[in-house]
């Protein structure tokens, strides 16, 4: 396995416009929010999460034999 296929970063390339459009508008207007930064840190913690939780990575575990 490669390093760019082990990431942990989420694969849902259409998300982040789904995210960034709003966050970077938003910001543009009234400036920066903690609840900006904590929508960005949740997204990026999801899949790290289900990874963690077992909901994501058997096929990995599998092909990698352990």
């Amino acid at each position: 396995m490669t390093t760019a296929e082990a990431t942990l970063l989420p694969k849902e390339h259409g998300a982040y416009g789904q995210m960034a459009v709003p966050l970077v508008t938003a910001t543009a207007v009234s400036g920066p929010s903690p609840l900006a930064v904590a929508i960005v840190a949740g997204f990026l913690a999801h899949e790290p999460l289900l990874v963690l939780l077992g909901a994501r990575g058997t096929r990995a575990k599998r092909e990698a034999g352990s």
